[in-house]
């Protein structure tokens, strides 16, 4: 059903709270092809040898350097 929604209306990327900050839900975006922009739960961790974390970590990545900007 989901792929057939996804080649119907072209979805290229999925925005979600971090309730949908699941690794069941970066499986289906990458399984589909389509970039998840899902914010991250507080405190969470990169995940380095699971591939279709990576724009997790990337997210994570970004989020730590603008707390790191914001005390300095």
């Amino acid at each position: 059903m989901l792929k057939g929604t996804v080649d119907k209306y072209n979805i290229s990327s999925v925005r979600a709270d971090a309730a949908y900050d699941k690794a069941s839900m970066y499986k289906v975006c990458k399984g589909h092809n389509i970039k998840p922009i899902i914010r991250p739960i507080k405190g969470a961790k990169i995940y380095e040898k699971i591939d279709y974390q990576l724009e997790r970590n990337s997210n994570i990545n970004v989020i730590k350097l603008c707390e790191t900007m914001r005390t300095v």
